[in-house]
């Protein structure tokens, strides 16, 4: 189960961490324990824990941890080998992403609005086609409550194709110059769906570095595929 964030319980001059796991249920996951000696660093250590889930700065980290005893750094570095591998789409500038609505829309200029709003809000964005049980295609949407954090080693989008589907195409807002990025992208896709092509639509925010304290650029992806559009497989498609 991915890590969404790590948190503190103090307790007689002592504290834990834990990590908060997202999965079917959420759940506590004790991480370490600190002695009163190294309980005042509780708050530096659980801070420096949660910007790591997002930037993945190992010397930023290394430099905090070793401020604690042997015991403590093996215990973290044991838990976030276990529990925290890097995981595309999981986190954004401000901590884990969270869905937020899922909907259905066969109206192309409904899709337009969808995504155009969200994207002002500041809102993560995923949409693909899909066939419906009646056979018509439609716009299956999942709103976050942010756009999941991309460092630049890390490629140019925030999800990971499937290995069975060959890309056939992708369009990214960060090569297009003129025109409305939105009219665009979702120009595109409609193009790969009156083909009967699958299209992949998303957005995230790209950094030019690890650190998202750095330059930053709301970015939108769309990823067409040489395969046809999936059957939907929700019960009520």
């Amino acid at each position: 189960m991915p890590v969404r964030k790590f948190v503190a319980y103090r307790s007689a001059g002592k504290s834990k961490i834990f990590a908060l796991t997202q999965g079917s249920v959420e759940a506590l996951e004790a991480v370490t324990s600190l002695g009163s000696d190294d309980a005042r660093m509780t708050d530096d250590l659980v801070r420096e824990l949660n910007f790591f889930l997002i930037e993945r700065d190992e010397k930023s980290l290394d430099a905090v941890l070793s401020r604690f005893p042997n015991a403590v750094q093996m215990a973290v570095r044991a838990f976030l080998s276990e529990w925290c591998q890097p995981q595309l789409g999981m986190m954004s500038i401000f901590g884990a992403v969270e869905p937020l609505r899922s909907i259905h829309v066969d109206n192309d200029h409904e899709f337009r609005e969808f995504v155009d709003a969200a994207y002002l809000l500041g809102l993560g964005v995923e949409a693909w086609n899909e066939i419906s049980s009646d056979g018509d295609a439609w716009w299956a949407v999942q709103f976050s409550t942010a756009e999941p954090f991309v460092r630049a080693s890390e490629g140019g989008r925030a999800w990971l194709p499937p290995e069975n589907a060959r890309l056939a195409s992708t369009w990214t807002s960060r090569d297009h110059k003129k025109g409305n990025i939105i009219d665009h992208a979702v120009q595109i896709a409609q193009a790969a769906t009156s083909r009967g092509k699958w299209a992949y639509l998303h957005t995230f925010e790209k950094s030019d570095d690890e650190r998202t304290d750095g330059h930053t650029v709301s970015e939108i992806v769309v990823d067409v595929f040489d395969a046809s559009i999936p059957t939907s497989s929700d019960e009520d498609a």
